[in-house]
């Protein structure tokens, strides 16, 4: 197993691939021989892995294995067939559903043929829910929507879910993050893995138009399907009926009702069997709080990376693009394109969603060269996606309408700061505080890095570039800009972090590596007459 692993992790790609054009007609039939031979031997290689870990019931690895087997050939059906089974095995009926509906339309319109007997029958089975490797509580059904979309990344994120369930002191876990980082999604993945853990209940809240308290309780009471009688205040009501109770509840789009934090404590402190999950984009800050920060999926930092399947935003792409547009399938030069896309929205699910979503329209290329300017393609026109989530600038209105007046002008002065940068520079700014910038990097408009710098999201500078400022505000900017503070994060010159930087950026890297056994890599430079050589 581990050498089939291995040959897996090696594989490059086709076999020379880089030699295209050749007059030799005998060396272009032994080159095309040996270019099959070897990319069938890798995906016998992938296909024995996901059958091995399956077997095993480690449905996560055998599922990362079939997904990477249909990707690289999406015409096998029998490829499509092993991720179904594996998604079904996994109690993924609504995932698994979508594979077969998927591998429907790729024979049809590829091949001009039917799914098999054998595929057909699979698919009764789950269908029905007569196939499934892990056993689900009976709440499942009722806790969580049918998802029409399969779910990429977010290991780390689930493992970490994993252990608060099972801390009794882990209580209260809120799961913030800027609009379309994909919070609902990641807790409607998790929860239903959980459900046994919550033998008297599990509830889906929604609280999307809630704003205020009465709502907020009823909400709640109506989703576990009772009611309120007019004897005692409804949270006593609420507390009684939890109090016994092993259970749960999921708190989605939590933002308008993050002054009732307090009802929350009350809750928990009177229902010892309750935890409380909740979405939110904003920092509830309480102590007794599991934070969940989520930012973009993984993608790679590097246009020449050799194996952009390993990473979950750039397979969010591919499969989103198989959905959107009949007979996709990215060439090789198209691969960088779509690493760039998914470099440029800083790996935000929505964003990546709404880029695959206008290959109909253009290619990977002339996406890439769109966002480089602006974001304003990233909308659809699909019925099937909540009104908020049609347009990435849509749902970060939605972030903006909540801002106070002075959070808004903090914001359209950002305009003056480079993408990272010190908390002393943008107080060198005026009208912009310590607590300003601690407030919106609670509301995830904000990223605080390790080394106490901030950055500005990319889909936040666009949108903030997209909305008109007040004259006040125009007549600032204009006046400020060239007194505006220097980057004093990095030179000038050679763009190049300073040396205080590096040293703190490297005294993190060390520390880090010794709390976790991880090796990294410095080099270092000597270049002599530096300033005549970067002239």
């Amino acid at each position: 197993i581990e050498k089939l692993q291995d040959a897996v992790r090696l594989y490059r790609g086709p076999f020379l691939a880089n030699i295209t054009n050749t007059d030799s007609l005998t060396f272009r039939e032994w080159l095309t021989i040996y270019r099959e031979q070897y990319f069938r031997q890798l995906l016998e290689a992938i296909r024995k892995l996901s059958e091995y870990y399956k077997t095993l019931g480690d449905f996560e690895i055998a599922l990362r294995y079939a997904r990477q087997l249909v990707t690289l050939d999406p015409l096998d059906e029998s490829s499509h067939r092993q991720l179904i089974l594996i998604l079904g095995m996994q109690g993924n009926r609504s995932a698994a559903i979508e594979q077969y509906q998927v591998c429907c339309k790729i024979l049809s319109e590829e091949l001009g043929v039917s799914a098999s007997r054998e595929t057909q029958d699979l698919y009764e089975k789950i269908k029905a829910g007569m196939l499934s490797g892990v056993q689900h509580s009976n709440m499942l059904s009722s806790f969580t929507p049918t998802q029409l979309t399969m779910f990429f990344g977010r290991e780390n994120e689930m493992e970490r879910f994993k252990r608060c369930f099972s801390n009794p002191t882990c209580r209260l876990l809120t799961v913030i993050g800027i609009a379309g980082s994909g919070k609902t999604r990641l807790v409607l993945q998790v929860v239903p893995r959980h459900l046994d853990e919550f033998p008297d209940g599990a509830w889906l809240v929604s609280l999307e138009k809630v704003r205020t308290k009465e709502l907020f309780l009823s909400s709640i009471a109506s989703a576990m399907g009772f009611q309120f009688s007019g004897q005692y205040p409804h949270l006593v009501q609420l507390k009684n009926k939890l109090s016994s109770l092993k259970s749960l509840l999921v708190l989605d789009h939590f933002d308008y009702l993050v002054a009732e934090t307090n009802t929350l404590i009350e809750l928990l402190k009177d229902c010892p069997g309750l935890k409380i999950i909740l979405t939110s984009r904003e920092h509830l800050n309480f102590q007794s709080e599991c934070l969940f920060e989520l930012r973009g999926l993984l993608y790679p930092e590097t246009e020449l990376e050799e194996n952009p399947l390993n990473f979950p935003a750039y397979e969010l792409f591919i499969n989103r693009g198989l959905r959107g547009r009949s007979g996709f399938q990215p060439k090789p030069e198209d691969v960088h394109h779509i690493i760039r896309i998914c470099q440029l929205v800083e790996g935000i699910p929505l964003a990546i969603e709404l880029a695959a979503s206008r290959l109909r329209d253009f290619s990977c290329k002339q996406i890439a060269e769109i966002l480089e300017n602006h974001f304003d393609i990233l909308e659809t026109s699909y019925k099937d996606v909540q009104e908020r989530h049609r347009s990435l600038y849509g749902a970060l209105n939605e972030s903006w309408e909540g801002l106070s007046d002075h959070e808004k002008m903090v914001c359209r002065r950002f305009s003056l700061l480079p993408d990272e940068f010190a908390r002393e520079d943008a107080e060198k700014i005026p009208g912009i505080s310590r607590d300003d910038l601690r407030t919106l990097a609670n509301k995830s408009l904000l990223y605080q890095t390790p080394f106490g710098t901030y950055v500005i999201p990319q889909v936040f500078r666009h949108f903030l570039n997209k909305k008109e400022v007040t004259r006040g505000d125009e007549n600032f900017l204009n006046g400020y800009k060239q007194f505006a503070p220097g980057n004093t994060l990095y030179d000038p010159v050679t763009n190049l972090p300073r040396r205080d930087v590096l040293w703190e950026r490297l005294s993190y890297l060390i520390s880090r590596s010794r709390r976790f056994p991880q090796r990294f890599a410095v080099m270092i430079l000597d270049l002599f007459d530096f300033g005549e050589v970067n002239r």
